[in-house]
């Protein structure tokens, strides 16, 4: 295909009138018999119809037709196969060769004759002059094709077919044509519809040994209306959802702290993300899983017992431990006979505090200890032990 050919002195075109109907391509040598194969295009570039009846090219008439606007036709020595020896024509050639006219486009029957280098004069309402020589190409069934108002270019032919535009390019400025074929979904506000505080951002409290559900809803603009996917992630979890109302569970046990939440929505192309937080407030609670010791002794006796305690809150816990005197109707054993052990043996009567780090959701093992002191006097004691958790500092 040879490049585009600016020739503006080999190139005239002379409006008679204000010019709608442009030649836009031309088939001067073509490989079938010439001149049963030659054929002209002409485009209408205005708005509004055009009756070519009374138009000539080259002097000639051509068959009655009517242009449309922003369409192309064909001009053609032989449009279909006359009574000539052979059985060239422009349909058995570009066309479908069934013997009719029925091509996505208009044709006619014309009477011009044409050469490598010639003037083609199109008169009219609408008309011009187009001048061309052997430079502009056309040999060996190219055709010459017009790209603008001095623009010409040779390669294979494509009747009925094209891009010529009036618009002339300039110096230092291209044309740009953009298709925009979809737009990414836009994710334009999220609410949380679980907030227990008043405090600035949001708040969640948990529940007591029951999940905390959590909803939210969100905002999102989507031009083509093709939102197919919405993500939730948090806490290590990804929920999926289809609508634009959401929620998610939070534990009892999940750590009291501040809480990322990233949500995604997606069509078939694009997606966009956007991340927002909540805080998970602080609830203690711990549970024993004896609610009472059974003890037999004799005096100067001692026995060592274990209680496992349960971390059922969400925040990580020391342990403080006390208690109170054993009691009978004769004698009182003092509580510092009890002991806990924590690296050492501890008295409860120092109300001991345990560095443990007890992390929520698990179970941490106390080992008790009593004595029974050479003066106390048989009997039934009783008495408490008391452990209370407190946040890890």
């Amino acid at each position: 295909m040879k490049k585009l050919l600016i020739l503006p002195l080999l190139l005239l075109f002379i409006p008679l009138a204000t010019a709608n109907i442009y030649i836009t391509e031309i088939m001067h040598s073509p490989d079938i018999s010439d001149p049963d194969g030659e054929w002209i295009e002409l485009y209408n570039s205005g708005n509004e119809a055009v009756n070519l009846s009374d138009y000539t090219l080259d002097g000639s008439n051509f068959d009655d037709i009517t242009i449309e606007p922003d369409e192309y036709v064909i001009i053609a020595r032989e449009l279909l196969d006359g009574e000539d020896e052979d059985t060239d024509s422009f349909e058995s050639y570009w066309g479908n060769n069934n013997g009719i006219w029925d091509e996505p486009y208009q044709g006619a029957d014309g009477s011009f004759s044409l050469t490598p280098e010639d003037t083609i004069i199109l008169n009219g309402t609408y008309s011009e002059i187009i001048s061309y020589n052997e430079s502009f190409g056309g040999d060996g069934g190219n055709s010459i094709q017009r790209l603008s108002l001095t623009e010409w270019e040779e390669g294979p032919a494509t009747p009925g077919n094209g891009i010529f535009t009036t618009t002339e390019p300039s110096d230092g400025e291209v044309e740009i044509h953009l298709t925009v074929a979809n737009s990414p979904p836009n994710l334009t506000g999220i609410t949380f519809l679980t907030d227990d505080s008043l405090d600035e951002g949001v708040q969640v409290l948990p529940n007591i040994d029951l999940p905390k559900e959590i909803n939210l809803n969100i905002d999102y603009e989507d031009h083509e209306g093709d939102v197919d996917q919405i993500f939730l992630e948090v806490n290590n979890n990804t929920y999926n959802f289809t609508s634009s109302n959401l929620s998610f569970e939070m534990q009892t046990y999940d750590l009291a702290q501040e809480y990322t939440v990233n949500i995604t929505i997606c069509d078939n192309t694009y997606c966009d993300s956007e991340l927002t937080s909540f805080e998970y407030l602080g609830i203690i609670s711990t549970i024993i899983n004896t609610s009472s010791l059974d003890f037999e002794l004799n005096v100067n006796e001692q026995q060592e017992t274990n209680l496992q305690i349960t971390n059922t809150g969400n925040v990580v816990v020391d342990l403080e431990v006390g208690g109170t005197d054993l009691v009978s109707n004769s004698y009182n054993i003092s509580i510092e006979n009890l002991e806990v052990f924590n690296d050492i043996w501890l008295p409860l009567s120092t109300n001991p505090l345990l560095d443990l780090d007890v992390l929520p959701n698990t179970n941490e093992e106390l080992l008790f200890k009593i004595t029974v002191p050479r003066e106390a006097t048989p009997g039934d004691y009783n008495g408490i032990i008391t452990v209370t958790s407190m946040e890890s500092t």
